[in-house]
């Protein structure tokens, strides 16, 4: 680190893992959804109808992944 403390120790005060300072992050897969989720909202719409909306787009579409995403 640049003050002259090492990384492992920063790390521990900070409560970051030293893994996450050298370890790239991962792409995010769910940025599709996202975005049609954002394309098809509408006020009063829960995530069923959505899903309902975007199954027959994105074929493979499960219900609960929606509900994590929404």
């Amino acid at each position: 680190m640049d003050s002259g403390v090492k990384a492992r120790r920063a790390c521990r005060i900070a409560c970051v893992s030293t893994r996450s300072l050298y370890q790239r992050p991962r792409p995010d897969k769910d940025e599709g959804l996202k975005e049609a989720l954002r394309r098809v909202w509408r006020p009063n719409m829960g995530y069923r109808t959505a899903w309902a909306f975007l199954r027959q787009e994105l074929a493979p579409l499960n219900v609960k992944r929606v509900h994590r995403v929404w």
